[in-house]
């Protein structure tokens, strides 16, 4: 269990302040009374008095801290407590009795007799003063629970919010990984088709996939990049898909300026523009087109990928991996503010992103 530590300048400080509130106290009261002001007894001995539980609550603190309360059972942590309580309470009201004989002394107004004498006229202020201690024991120790138990608190949410940050990069790390095989087979499954056929398309379109899959791995694991950096990597995809389609494929990108900085997820745009390729572009003969739209709205970023293939069929609902992947990836790093729409018409698919529009500036 983590404990927390009072400096000697704290405790002398606190204590002070008590004594200063007590002293006021007594000046008050004896003035509501019209009781003559008696500096020893209402000031001085406060200030004695709060002095010597400052050095006191030292030892009480130590205490604390080698057995914490809940820390164990009742036997081996109230017990020792109990025992340490019934020793310093006494010692605490005679020293301070002791202190203030001394200081008097000192200060040349000894009071008459001797020190036993002294003591010997205040027993009701022992008892008093030890009944007192009993009490100030246990708040001492409580005030100490409460500070270590309120930092453990603020520790552990802290903690967990590590935690669950540390959860939430692994899931979306997770995801990320989830469409690279994925991707990565469907592009090889591709390429084979050219190998006996067109061998020189074949070549060409493996060495798109080198610098591909090259700049994916330099990439880095950020979990997202600027739009014009994802375009940058999707460049080789795009290029693989011109020399499988030829003149049947047609890809257009609408960036506007200033859009390009907006940050989105990392390696997001391959899926959407695969899910087009496969379910669009490969069932159109000839003209077919796949656009690609960012354009910034205020405080959000719009994304679309449409296609003007024959529309998705019963089968197509969105929940291959690619676009599955997507959803889950933007609920995982915007939540509400993330917004995904999988729509056909006649004229094809539109994949629809919105976004909040942020910048790595």
């Amino acid at each position: 269990m983590r404990v927390f530590r009072f400096s000697a300048v704290k405790l002398s400080a606190i204590w002070l302040a008590v004594a200063v509130f007590f002293s006021a106290e007594n000046v008050l009261v004896g003035a509501a009374r019209h009781r003559p002001f008696n500096w020893q007894w209402d000031v001085y001995h406060e200030l004695v008095y709060a002095l010597s539980w400052a050095v006191f609550s030292s030892v009480i603190l130590a205490a604390g801290r080698r057995r914490p309360l809940g820390s164990g059972s009742l036997r081996s942590t109230i017990a020792p407590h109990l025992m340490l309580m019934a020793v310093l309470a006494p010692a605490q009201i005679l020293t301070t009795y002791t202190a203030h004989y001394a200081g008097l002394v000192l200060l040349g107004q000894q009071p008459p007799g001797t020190l036993w004498t002294f003591l010997a006229g205040l027993e009701g202020g022992i008892v008093w003063g030890t009944l007192t201690g009993f009490l100030y024991y246990w708040l001492i120790l409580g005030i100490q629970a409460a500070f270590v138990y309120q930092r453990m608190y603020r520790e552990q949410r802290v903690a967990a919010a590590e935690l669950e940050g540390r959860l939430s990069e692994a899931r979306l790390e997770a995801l990320r990984l989830q469409v690279h095989p994925h991707f990565l087979f469907n592009t090889l499954n591709a390429i084979s088709a050219f190998v006996e056929a067109d061998p020189e398309r074949a070549r060409r379109m493996i060495a798109r996939l080198g610098e591909l899959l090259r700049r994916t791995l330099n990439g880095g694991a950020a979990a997202e990049l600027p739009l014009s950096q994802e375009l940058d990597q999707l460049a080789p995809y795009l290029e693989i898909q011109r020399i499988r389609f030829g003149d049947r494929l047609s890809i257009e990108i609408e960036v506007p300026d200033g859009a390009g900085d907006a940050l989105i997820p990392t390696f997001m745009l391959q899926p959407l523009v695969e899910n087009a390729v496969e379910h669009g572009v490969s069932r159109k003969q000839n003209g077919a087109v796949v656009r690609l739209r960012g354009a910034r709205q205020g405080e959000r970023l719009r994304l679309e990928v449409t296609d003007n293939g024959p529309g998705p069929g019963p089968a197509d609902r969105g929940d291959g991996i690619g676009l599955a992947n997507t959803r889950a990836r933007l609920a995982g790093l915007y939540g509400a503010a993330g917004r995904f729409e999988l729509s056909g018409s006649p004229e094809g698919t539109v994949v629809m992103i919105e976004l909040p529009f942020r910048t790595a500036n």
